[in-house]
């Protein structure tokens, strides 16, 4: 793919991390025997161990491993709290990269005092003729620094990590570059095999992650992704046209691909992708929730499908399974609160079926879908109201925090980070739209629940921008001090030195005090 700027060959990245052991991920550009070292926070080498890299032809080169269960000879099981550092060579002397990553605390009770969890979306750094934008790489090189100064423990990416439609000239849709990537009698990426649209997308994750600070930021914390439309097409699942044989099967070799780059290194690598790519993590006092939003979404028309029961059920029983976590979080790749319904219906006719508005939760065809997710969030700050639900998201192309507020205060808030896009400098005009989008009061109203009433949350002085219309980082940075559970919600961006800077800051908001499942505390019904 001559056609983008650069192109990764040998790569390495982290997946989850836990007390003991932690899952790896690698890209190798041949089969071989991988030679996996471990050292502590002083790079004193610990322990090493062999991996075999089998020739997996289907997988690029892609593979993910525990460690130490998955490392032949390894015997070195990780501690908890602790920094390590890894190298992985092949036996052919060439050094696939370094990595970083701490390890997460037992529980609440040994627990750092300070931490934040990172939050980004939509990674798509590449002008119309492939040159990387100097603004985005700016910012991802020089995010880490920030990063570092607040203690980030893991790295959440809500979705849009590669662009299969984007940019124009150098899409798979765009009949003359097609003809350059395109297998022998292919006229159109439509006619194509899902195992050759899996080679196709494949190729585009080694010229979209080419970018040095962007395979650092995931060799550098532990990484949950998952997908969303991009990843596939614009809007997947939101027009009755996806559900045509054709496009299936571009979707599951899209979403194949992945998850060779992407979920495998949570979910591991098996014959088969797993059927839904959503999963959870833990860091001491913050539970984790990362919903896949787009492998089981579809729409007849009428009814816009956004997950299967199977799926709600499992968050249902994460929700239910962590009422001893200080914070919960939930990561919907498309912002449960963001158009206005009153938007949506003036925009829907001018935007057209399948359109950026008919991907909202917003729209009509959807409601059952947001109801049903609406309900069961309810539900849960009915139960534990002194137990914080943060959202996070991406997708729409702005940083933005929000509150999300029950009907005459019958329980406690829900708040939302949304954090897009982290490279995609599209026309200010998309992005000050979206903002505008944002900015503008609205309730939601449906069935199984009170009518909820959205609102930008007030920043602390001097650090009030929000929304945040230009690239943007989320961060959502925890204390605990006297035995309680404290968090702000932040976004960072450039400022007009070029040096990332915070621009916007919530004030402290609480959580419970103490511990495990019989932890009270009380729900503080103010503005901030």
């Amino acid at each position: 793919m001559d056609s983008f700027e650069g192109e990764i060959v040998d790569m390495v990245g982290n997946g989850w991390v836990k007390p003991h052991s932690a899952r790896l991920w690698v890209r190798s550009s041949r089969p071989g025997v991988l030679r996996v070292r471990l050292y502590d926070e002083e790079r004193t080498l610990l322990d090493e161990g062999l991996v075999a890299l089998a020739h997996h032809e289907a997988r690029d080169g892609t593979a993910s491993f525990c460690w130490p269960d998955d490392v032949n000879g390894a015997s070195t099981p990780l501690e908890p709290n602790r920094v390590y550092h890894y190298q992985v060579t092949r036996d052919d002397d060439c050094q696939l990269g370094w990595g970083r990553f701490e390890t997460p605390p037992l529980g609440w009770d040994d627990s750092p005092e300070h931490f934040a969890i990172a939050v980004a979306s939509c990674h798509q750094p590449f002008d119309g003729e492939g040159r990387i934008s100097k603004k985005a790489n700016r910012l991802v090189d020089k995010v880490h620094e920030v990063l570092d100064a607040h203690h980030v423990e893991a790295v959440i990416l809500c979705g849009d990590q590669v662009y299969n439609d984007l940019p124009e000239p150098l899409s798979l849709f765009d009949d003359d570059y097609f003809q350059r990537v395109a297998p022998p009698g292919r006229e159109s990426v439509l006619e194509c095999s899902r195992e050759e649209v899996r080679r196709l997308v494949q190729a585009r994750y080694r010229a979209f992650w080419s970018m040095e600070g962007f395979q650092r930021l995931q060799s550098r914390w532990a990484c949950f992704a998952i997908p969303d439309d991009h990843d596939i097409v614009d809007n997947w699942g939101s027009t009755p046209e996806h559900s045509k044989a054709e496009w299936q099967t571009f979707a599951d070799g899209s979403l194949d691909a992945c998850h060779d780059y992407q979920t495998s290194r949570v979910l591991g690598h098996s014959d088969e992708r797993p059927e839904s790519l959503h999963h959870t993590f833990r860091w001491g006092p913050v539970a984790g929730f990362v919903m896949d939003l787009r492998s089981q979404k579809h729409t007849d028309g009428e009814r816009c499908t956004m997950f299967s029961d199977e799926q709600l059920e499992e968050l249902k029983a994460f929700l239910r399974g962590n009422e001893d976590a200080g914070i919960l979080t939930v990561t919907l790749s498309v912002p449960l609160a963001h158009v206005p319904e009153w938007m949506q219906d003036l925009g829907k006719p001018l935007d057209g079926e399948g359109g950026d508005l008919a991907d909202r939760w917003s729209q009509d065809h959807a409601h059952h879908a947001r109801d049903q997710l609406m309900a069961v969030f309810h539900e849960h700050r009915v139960r534990r109201p002194w137990q914080p639900l943060v959202l996070f998201g991406g997708d729409v192309h702005v940083g933005a925090v929000s509150e999300l507020r029950f009907e005459h205060g019958t329980t406690g808030s829900i708040h939302q980070l949304i954090s897009s896009p982290l490279t995609n400098d599209e026309a200010q005009v998309f992005q000050f739209g979206s903002a505008l989008a944002h900015e503008v009061l609205q309730t939601i109203e449906g069935e199984g629940y009170p009518a909820c009433e959205v609102r930008l949350l007030p920043g602390t002085v001097g650090l009030k921008t929000n929304p945040v219309p230009e690239l943007n980082v989320g961060l959502m940075e925890v204390w605990l001090r006297d035995g309680r559970c404290y968090f702000r919600l932040k976004l960072l961006a450039l400022g007009d030195d070029g040096e990332p800077v915070i621009v916007y800051e919530s004030a402290e908001l609480p959580g419970p005090r103490g511990g495990g499942p019989e932890a009270r505390g009380e729900y503080v019904d103010e503005d901030p």
